[in-house]
């Protein structure tokens, strides 16, 4: 499956929410995680794949994953998600 990142809220001063659009019908149950994947030249050791609690309830339409991210000691991985939007 693929996604669309719609838009980032910042919940608090290092806490974010990344809102992706599915590209076709997506289920799962509450406190299931998925892993996200994004391609990056800059990828660290651990690689360009992350898991994600989703924190959207299934009911809704967009998935929504919430993450804390450290501006100055945040993974490369994180850093390029915040690049998204």
């Amino acid at each position: 499956m693929k996604v669309k990142l719609l838009k980032k809220n910042r919940e608090t001063k290092d806490v974010f929410s990344f809102i992706f659009a599915p590209d076709k019908p997506f289920e799962w149950k509450a406190g299931q995680f998925i892993f996200y994947k994004i391609p990056d030249e800059n990828e660290d050791e651990r690689g360009i794949t992350r898991h994600f609690t989703i924190s959207s309830a299934p009911f809704e339409d967009n998935i929504m994953l919430t993450s804390k991210f450290d501006f100055e000691k945040g993974s490369s991985f994180k850093k390029a998600l915040h690049q998204r939007v």
